[in-house]
């Protein structure tokens, strides 16, 4: 699947099929001048209400990403699709369906991390990782600018039977077990773009 960073409803794309330099005229070919063009374009696209989507090379990934870490800011952090007899857990936060996930602590393994915050989101036991998933990246605002956030996703089986525990402090209303079939109707129409994603990657929908 192509890269996307994701900010609200709009995206940029990092795909093979795009050139490799802007097809202005006057655009010069330097790597002082793409920095300069993708500064430019990352700014517009963060400061408009409904950007339009971006396509870019993928070979300019990285760069984009450095340009947030220098200018903006970076975030990591990891979270889970917990599986226990083809059931899903999923979460509501703030209206929308999402999956447990949590920032990186420090000295904290990607892994490690998703575990930790899928037991305290969910109020769940008994994790067993299955397998790394994906990556996602998404931008928010953020201590008045913006951030990118990098998710590193996991799988995890359980056998857990107790009662969910959603963690209130964290604005999680509701922790539910569901089937793929809810997961891809009821759920898949009110979440997040990086989300579905997720779900698409390991359920291969279409």
């Amino acid at each position: 699947m192509n890269k996307r960073i994701y900010f609200n409803e709009s995206f940029i794309l990092f795909t093979s099929n795009a050139p490799l330099f802007h097809s202005k005229s006057s655009f010069k070919k330097t790597d002082e001048d793409l920095l300069n063009y993708l500064e430019t374009e990352i700014k517009i696209f963060l400061n408009t209400v409904k950007p339009s989507n971006i396509t870019l090379n993928e070979t300019y990934f990285e760069l984009v990403v450095s340009i947030f870490k220098n200018k903006y800011y970076y975030i990591e952090a990891a979270g889970g699709l917990i599986e226990r007899l083809n059931n899903f857990l999923v979460i509501e936060r703030l209206g929308k369906w999402d999956l447990p996930k949590g920032k990186i602590e420090k000295g904290e393994s990607p892994k490690h991390a998703a575990e930790r915050e899928c037991e305290e989101e969910c109020g769940i036991k008994g994790l067993a990782l299955n397998q790394p998933l994906c990556n996602t990246y998404h931008c928010y605002s953020y201590k008045k600018l913006f951030a990118l956030k990098k998710t590193y996703w996991f799988t995890f089986n359980t056998n857990f039977s107790g009662e969910l525990n959603p963690q209130t402090e964290e604005n999680i209303t509701k922790v539910e077990w569901k089937t793929e079939n809810q997961l891809k109707t009821d759920v898949f129409l009110n979440t997040y773009a990086a989300i579905k994603d997720v779900l698409t990657i390991f359920f291969k929908w279409n």
